[in-house]
């Protein structure tokens, strides 16, 4: 968070070893962001099955 209050807050989603930062979309001094994306990954299963979907905030990247 931002001193604001507010984060710019972006996606990053996981699927095993695939991982998609999603950083140069960020959402800037929000604290209810609307993500309107969509991703697309290939698994087999059996095989990675946990899909995780993380917030993280563009500026504490940077630290």
């Amino acid at each position: 968070m931002c001193r604001n209050g507010k984060s710019d807050p972006y996606l990053v989603v996981k699927l095993g070893d695939t991982v998609i930062k999603a950083r140069k979309d960020y959402i800037p001094a929000t604290t209810e962001p609307g993500f309107y994306q969509s991703f697309e990954l290939r698994t087999t299963l059996p095989g990675p099955s946990l899909l995780t979907v993380e917030v993280w905030d563009y500026d504490s990247a940077l630290r």
